[in-house]
């Protein structure tokens, strides 16, 4: 029993991780594409779902905002994800 819990804490741990990341490539390439193309506003999205926000400030930098609601959902998403490949592969390992 204590195996399980602890396989499904590390497979949650690990969607955590994967959601962060997806997310913070997602945002580094938000910033490079607004300073390449000079844009006034730019808003990241992941799927349809924007995470982050970049407006442009009076000294040339931009000025951010997350949206967290939208990124919790990204996480959660990444997380379900990892647990239901981990109940999966689990299943498989017992067969």
């Amino acid at each position: 029993m204590r195996k399980k819990w602890r396989g499904l804490l590390i497979a949650l741990a690990v969607g955590f991780g994967i959601g962060i990341l997806i997310m913070a490539v997602a945002i580094y390439f938000g910033y490079s594409y607004a300073y390449a193309h000079d844009a006034a506003f730019y808003q990241v999205e992941l799927a349809g779902l924007p995470i982050y926000e970049l407006t442009r400030t009076d000294n040339n930098s931009y000025s951010s905002v997350s949206i967290q609601a939208n990124m919790g959902i990204v996480c959660a998403i990444c997380m379900a994800a990892a647990t239901v490949f981990w109940l999966l592969i689990s299943r498989l390992k017992r067969k």
